[in-house]
């Protein structure tokens, strides 16, 4: 038993090549097109792989941080390890989770959801990524870039977030659970970690939070769209009509069990 403890953590841990290839690898274009990685993405190219029935049984699994689990799934599919998962964008993280289940699956996934107006049923047939508007980073958008907020007057400087930043959040998160009713701590957290420097002066997240929290609604709305200006990756807003009363609907696209567990089809 102790040596099949042994093999299975020398198999977790052992570290692929540089680019490894295997069958059904695709090359694939990230939305910083590189940039915010010093120059080890070239023009934010990566080779991605399918999925196996190992990173499978890892999204069926009942334990675990689910976020925890689903950066392992797309980092055992990331064959390019000139940089860490950790310090990929959020928006490049998710463009590589809906290229993961492209390449895996198909570019075909359906979604169902109701209609906020009447209730009634929608569905969708989606060509994903295809079908989600994706910004791309350009040579302008660099880091930091500053907002002056209109009613504190304060100038922040902003940056984007990472995988790892996604991973501090949840942690303070669940560390500091509201009382019933209290606010969304995560939320706050998350506005203080795109801080860097208050009026020129560097900050840390701590620093940032307490700033956060006396805002006043137009200066956290000006955060907010500032950092939209700047940010990179897919859209998941969707936007269709309701066959059954016509209205036409906006939505988020839900990330179903079938995202990831599609539905065989039928040969019937």
């Amino acid at each position: 038993m102790a040596e099949e403890r042994v093999a299975e953590e020398r198999d977790e841990t052992e570290e692929r090549k540089p680019e490894e290839t295997r069958p059904g690898s695709e090359r694939i274009q990230l939305p910083s097109r590189g940039f915010r990685y010093e120059g080890r993405l070239p023009d934010g190219y990566v080779m991605v792989a399918p999925m196996t029935t190992r990173e499978e049984a890892l999204l069926v699994s009942m334990g675990g941080d689910r976020l925890d689990l689903l950066n392992r799934v797309l980092d055992a599919c990331l064959l390019t390890r000139a940089v860490p998962l950790t310090e990929f964008l959020s928006g490049d993280r998710l463009f590589l989770l809906l290229s993961v289940r492209q390449i895996t699956y198909g570019s075909s996934y359906h979604v169902q959801f109701p209609c906020p107006t009447c209730r009634g049923s929608i569905s969708l047939s989606l060509d994903i990524p295809k079908d989600l508007s994706v910004r791309v980073l350009t040579e302008e958008d660099d880091e930091p870039f500053e907002v002056k907020l209109p009613v504190s007057g304060h100038t922040l400087g902003l940056r984007l977030l990472r995988v790892s930043d996604e991973a501090a959040i949840l942690r303070y998160a669940s560390r500091k659970a509201p009382a019933l009713g209290g606010p969304n701590l995560g939320y706050l957290y998350t506005m203080a970690r795109y801080i860097v420097t208050i009026d020129g002066q560097e900050v840390d997240s701590i620093k940032a939070l307490r700033l956060v929290e006396g805002l006043v609604g137009k200066d956290s709305l000006a955060i907010r769209q500032t950092i939209e200006t700047h940010d990179c990756g897919p859209d998941f807003t969707i936007e269709t009509a309701c066959n059954q009363c016509m209205a036409q609907v906006r939505e988020v696209l839900p990330l179903t069990v079938e995202f990831f567990r599609p539905k065989p089809e039928s040969t019937s």
